[in-house]
């Protein structure tokens, strides 16, 4: 293929030499008169240009007389322009003279294919010629037709993220999360960034989930990306803060679960029997998404608590991998010591009527709260879960 070529290139600077050899002879024939051969005055520059824009070269010449000047483009074995002709049938291609000694060789809107070496020839007996080069430098493009789009995983499962982008010079790729956390190659290795056309993720989890940006860069602006969502799919999961709650008649309560579920679950709540609870006067119930979006907050308020309320509520999740569900007792406080809710925190809601409940601060009957017995009686009914608690 190369000698195929050689020998091509050869033949067009033989046919080159030989047609403007002729052009000279015919000139020489006419004339007695001894002159100066012409010469090139300047070398030409080399050019290195971004795809899409104009360039031109300069071809400068003393003493040219009668002969002409070509610029041929020498890879293509092309002849561009004679003289002011344009030889080429690219309608990229124009010839301007500045009406001194230089002239100049137009490319518009350069394409990468339009990169090489291109001749200035003065057609003298013995061709003249020089060298300019042209550099054709092209921005990055990211190849969708190559590249990864959105993905949807199990959860534990690898997966490969590519991104194929061309340009000249070729680009080099780098991998950022969109929200700059870490990425997760394996067990042993989290990165900030990662180099190369291909990301792979080992054992991926919830915490892999999320956009995914591709860079490909190569010195020539504008830069590019790519942004691929991950989604990690995997059964719905509870947990439950409290699963013994303490409330007195009358007043309102509230019940909590928090869920993880991908894609997002179907949550509500249940008695024990297994019907559902549906909104209502006594029942109001509250999703809240959380972050990142495959948490949800799951909150029951139970208005003007009655006997009959008391009992075991459910929360239940299911999404398209599978389901879950949680038990919450909640018991009358007048009868129960509320020994789980006792905590650091008080957690408290209102009923309909203003009242308030503290659970795990709640203070039983029969004590008296005025300021001369309230101490002492407290401390009685409280003896007994210090004692407990002591020897569990």
């Amino acid at each position: 293929m190369v000698n195929r070529k050689s020998k091509c290139q050869k033949l067009f600077v033989f046919l080159s030499i030989l047609y403007f050899a002729q052009a000279a002879s015919s000139t020489g024939a006419t004339s007695n008169v001894v002159v100066e051969e012409p010469e090139f005055t300047d070398i030409i520059e080399n050019i290195t240009v971004a795809a899409g824009r104009n360039v031109k070269f300069a071809c400068s010449v003393k003493n040219l007389g009668t002969y002409k000047v070509a610029w041929m483009h020498f890879e293509q074995s092309a002849i561009l322009t004679v003289h002011n002709h344009v030889i080429t049938r690219n309608p990229r291609i124009s010839v301007t003279h500045d009406k001194h000694r230089t002239w100049f060789l137009h490319i518009s809107n350069v394409q990468e294919e339009d990169k090489g070496r291109y001749m200035c020839q003065i057609n003298t007996v013995t061709a003249k010629t020089q060298f300019g080069y042209l550099h054709v430098v092209v921005p990055p493009n990211i190849d969708d037709s190559l590249s990864s789009s959105d993905v949807i995983v199990r959860e534990g499962a690898n997966e490969t993220l590519t991104c194929k982008a061309t340009g000249s010079p070729q680009p080099s790729v780098k991998w950022k999360r969109d929200d700059n956390s870490k990425i997760t190659i394996n067990k042993t290795l989290t990165v900030s960034e990662w180099e190369g056309e291909t990301l792979e993720l080992t054992r991926i989890s919830r915490l892999d989930m999320g956009a995914y940006l591709c860079i490909a860069s190569n010195g020539v602006p504008p830069t590019v990306s790519k942004r691929i969502k991950v989604s990690v799919d995997f059964p719905p999961m509870l947990w439950i803060p409290h699963q013994l709650v303490g409330a007195p008649l009358a007043y309102s309560v509230t019940l909590e679960c928090f869920t993880e579920a991908h894609p997002s679950s179907l949550n509500y709540w249940t008695r024990e029997d297994g019907q559902m609870i549906h909104e209502s006067r006594k029942y109001h119930a509250e999703n809240t998404i959380g972050t990142p979006a495959y948490k949800t907050h799951m909150r029951l308020t139970i208005n003007n608590i009655q006997l009959n309320d008391y009992g075991t509520y459910k929360c239940v999740a299911k999404n398209p991998r599978g389901e879950t569900d949680g038990t919450i007792r909640l018991y009358s406080s007048k009868y129960q010591s509320n020994l789980n809710e006792i905590d650091k925190s008080e957690q408290k809601s209102t009923d309909g009527e203003g009242k308030s409940v503290s659970y795990g601060h709640i203070v039983p009957n029969g004590v008296d709260s005025s300021s001369g017995n309230l101490n002492c009686q407290l401390s009685l009914w409280i003896l007994p879960i210090i004692l407990f608690n002591a020897l569990r």
